[in-house]
This record gives C-alpha cells, structure tokens and sequence, in this order.
C-alpha cells in the first residue's frame, strides 16, 4: 500500500531537521503523523482536507497543519504559547524543516516546553509529598488505608467492620471524618483534637478531669475540653 503523502513528507522533514528526529505514525496511511526528537521534543503534521471532487472523492491534500507536542499537564496554557503553522506540501520538507526550527516556532515551542516540564516537576513533588503525609495518617489503621493522591490533596480512606475513617489532605490542614464510633470513642477522639489544637496554637490547657486515653474514666464527668475549669466539689457542711 502506498504511504499516506503526509507520511512521506514527515520521514522527509524528520531527515531535513537533522539527528534525533525520526517520524512515527500507527499507520502508513493515515494523514496524522509526528515527528519526535530523542529529547523530547515532538512536533504533530496533519494533512488538511482539500474537499472533494464532482464523483464525490477526497481531492488530494495540499497542505498540512503542523504544531507542536507538550507532555500532559494540567498547567494552562496562555495566548501565544503554542506555535502553529500550515504549509503546503509542495513547498517540501526543506523548507518546511526550516520554518519548524525559526525562531518564530521552535523558539516559541522550546521555551514553553521548558515551562511545562518545570511545572510537572512541582507538582510531581507536591503529589509526592502529600502521598507521603497520606501514608502516615493511613498507616495508623491496621487494616491499611488506600490513598489517593493528586498535587493538591490526598484522600485517605479505611473502611472495615465497625469502623470508617475518611480523611482529606492539603500541605497545611486535614479533615478527618470518623464513622460509627461509640459515644466513648467520641468524646475521646474530640478531647485529643481539642488538645492537639490547643498545643499547636500554644493555649493553656486548663482541664484536669480525665485523661483522655483512658476511655472508661469518661462515663458521667461530663466531659473534658481544653480551656474549661473542671468542675469544682461543693464545699463541705
């Protein structure tokens, strides 16, 4: 079968570019191929339809849209960023190997792969980072906990019999839902949240009544929370 013409051109321009550019296509026939450099680099070449003629056939391409390739990302791109061209195929692959490597497109298309890159590896970090504060909220549960991460938050969920635990991460704060917890379990659990939040802020913790580890010494105090003055006996007759 006879190789699509935009193929062609593609194998000429990759050869025109010079050492490590090569074409790569699924198909010989179709009219969408790349042009990848061993960096990295990636440039698209799509033939643009010409219409077709009186019997109803595609006309032959005559030119091709060429732009260029970014690895995926979720940074947005801004006006001007991403270069883009067509040409017509007749004006061949000398010249267009010029056009794709000025200023005006590989100058452009270079300096916002470099951006893109920078970027990815952010949040490459971030999304690394946040897994790993994930995993050391999950690995408190012995059943395990699965964990999902993105570059801006990690969600932690265990769920097994009697308990659920599901929580929400950013870098600065965690929000943490428990489910099913007896009554004891929760005014523990709210008693070690008021401590750890008065200590982070450096607040005086007044209460003496119970100490909140100990479960069973909750039943009929009343409760124990930061900042409040435990109860007081009536003095004696």
């Amino acid at each position: 079968m006879t190789p699509h013409p935009v193929r062609v051109l593609a194998e000429q321009t990759a050869a025109e570019l010079g050492d490590g550019w090569a074409a790569t296509s699924s198909s010989d026939v179709s009219n969408f191929t790349q042009v990848r450099h061993t960096d990295g680099r990636a440039v698209a070449l799509r033939g643009i339809s010409n219409g077709y003629d009186a019997q109803g056939k595609s006309r032959p391409m005559e030119r091709v849209n060429i732009w260029g390739l970014y690895p995926k990302t979720e940074r947005s791109y801004q006006q001007g960023e991403r270069p883009e061209m067509t040409a017509a195929i007749d004006q061949g692959a000398a010249k267009i190997a010029r056009r794709i490597l000025g200023a005006r497109f590989m100058g452009r298309y270079t300096a916002t792969l470099a951006t893109v890159r920078e970027y990815n590896t952010a949040r490459d970090t971030d999304r690394a980072e946040l897994e790993r504060l994930g995993r050391m909220i999950g690995d408190v549960f012995p059943a395990g906990a699965s964990i999902k991460a993105s570059a801006w938050t990690c969600e932690i969920a265990s769920h097994r019999s009697g308990r659920q635990i599901d929580a929400k991460i950013d870098k600065r704060r965690a929000m943490i839902a428990f489910g099913y917890m007896p009554m004891k379990v929760a005014k523990a659990v709210s008693v070690a949240y008021e401590r750890g939040m008065a200590e982070h802020y450096a607040e005086h913790v007044t209460d003496t009544v119970s100490d909140p580890a100990g479960v069973e010494a909750w039943e009929g105090e009343g409760g124990a929370v930061p900042g409040v003055q435990a109860p007081t006996l009536p003095a004696p007759r």
